[in-house]
């Protein structure tokens, strides 16, 4: 199917349940979006992980770009954000300095998961059909789709076993640039497959955890582990140039006791 359509293959990042890793510390953005009044049915919950070794400050950008403290994330911790889309988000190293801001760890834009025209790996699943969930939701977690593809396609739940479906307004296609909202629960997994062809998987989403690293911490170790491996190979040349420099001795000695062998027959014949 993915060849019928000449789709390339999707970023791994959008064919896999798990969390994505966090990425190298990014520069900031000159200006921010306004975190105040958001458009009706734009909320979401976002959660963010800090897997680095030291606490982060998770701040809040303004439209003039300037930030405002929410919470500190102690290593190890989460903490539940209450946001709507397109309010940025920073993490930053927390600092010893008042006047310092800290190292920037993460920027992250609150944005619908994106669907576009690539394909991913094939994962089996059969359709169960089972009747949609009614019961009661302990928590609301809203999650946002954008068909950025010229495909329509459907999004299903999948619970580990079985994919069940969703219905989008009155059919259960979403068309090519369009958007769906639903509300769901952390850890739900969703796939979207093209619409034309069920067997074609377009993109698969968690609603998890946006994880902070610790970027300078990560790039210590890429640094020491640089290093480490620039003393091994200036020893490594060191080790090669000590055994070029024996074997030319142990040469020029073999030089040496041939001529000496050949001096010695010549004596012999002239003394003969």
């Amino acid at each position: 199917p993915a060849a019928a359509l000449d789709l390339a293959a999707c970023p791994l990042e959008r064919c896999s349940a798990s969390t994505p890793p966090p990425g190298a510390c990014p520069a900031a953005s000159a200006v921010g979006l306004a975190p105040g009044a958001a458009p009706e049915g734009t909320h979401e919950k976002v959660f963010f992980r800090n897997d680095g070794g030291r606490a982060a400050r998770l701040v809040r950008v303004d439209d003039k770009g300037e930030e405002h403290d929410h919470v500190i994330i102690a290593p190890g911790a989460r903490a539940t954000v209450d946001t709507h889309q397109g309010a940025v988000w920073r993490a930053r190293r927390v600092s010893a300095s008042s006047d310092a801001p800290g190292q920037l760890l993460l920027e992250h834009t609150v944005a619908p998961v994106s669907i576009s025209a690539c394909a991913c790996p094939p994962l089996a699943a059969p359709d169960c059909g089972r009747p949609p969930f009614r019961g009661y939701r302990t928590t609301w977690d809203p999650v946002v789709f954008s068909n950025d593809s010229p495909l329509p396609v459907t999004i299903s739940w999948f619970d580990g076993d079985c994919e069940e479906a969703l219905r989008i307004g009155a059919t259960r296609t979403l068309p090519p640039l369009s958007t769906v909202r639903f509300i769901a629960t952390y850890g739900h997994t969703f796939r979207v497959h093209a619409a034309d062809q069920p067997a074609l998987l377009l993109r698969q989403h968690t609603i998890g955890d946006v994880v902070i690293g610790g970027c300078d911490e990560e790039a210590a170790t890429v640094s020491a582990a640089g290093e480490a491996g620039a003393q091994a190979l200036a020893a490594a040349a060191a080790n090669a140039e000590a055994q070029a420099e024996a074997a030319a001795a142990e040469a020029a000695a073999l030089s040496q006791l041939d001529a000496q062998r050949e001096a010695n027959t010549a004596l012999r014949l002239r003394l003969e």
